[in-house]
């Protein structure tokens, strides 16, 4: 992650497509306490799963600007999706909500790996130029390109997550290659 991040992250097993249908209190509350926590960052991103599909949602409370960058968006607006209620209510405005422009997947399966992308897109370049910059991308996103992304970003996490672990991440990192 960018050193300079201006990013929060919301716990996506707290704001799930379930969780909004079932405990929307819990929710406002998770949202709350993130905010306060992170009164420093601008920008809270939101990996939301809802009805066994991935979508980002970035929030920008100063603004009260709500970005939803799905990669399944036919004809979707933000009524779509459950969690950008809670996040009005929680925050007692309403958003001013924005369907951005980004590669479609091709089939039912590539979701989680275009929330990835558009996360670590966004966390690494996209929000320094924010909202200046968006993806403002059309046509699908090619399997070579998920490829890289896996390739790109797999030595990187292992290498966070087990800092010490030179053979394991090289173990982990062939495994993944062979595959």
């Amino acid at each position: 992650m960018s050193h300079n991040s201006r990013c929060a992250f919301f716990n996506p097993h707290h704001i799930k497509g379930e969780s909004c249908t079932k405990n929307s209190e819990g929710v406002q509350s998770h949202i709350i306490d993130m905010f306060t926590f992170h009164v420093d960052k601008t920008f809270f991103v939101a990996p939301y799963l809802a009805i066994n599909h991935w979508t980002l949602i970035i929030i920008c409370p100063s603004t009260e600007r709500g970005y939803i960058i799905d990669s399944i968006n036919r004809e979707k607006d933000q009524h779509s999706y459950l969690l950008t209620s809670i996040i009005d209510e929680a925050f007692g405005f309403p958003f001013l909500w924005e369907m951005v422009k980004c590669k479609q997947q091709k089939n039912d399966w590539e979701c989680s790996f275009m929330i990835i992308k558009h996360m670590h897109e966004f966390v690494n370049s996209i929000q320094h130029d924010f909202p200046i910059k968006l993806w403002n991308e059309k046509g699908f996103l090619p399997q070579k390109e998920i490829d890289k992304l896996i390739l790109d970003l797999v030595p990187q996490f292992i290498s966070m997550v087990f800092p010490t672990g030179q053979m394991l991440s090289y173990f982990v990192f062939r495994i993944s290659f062979e595959f």
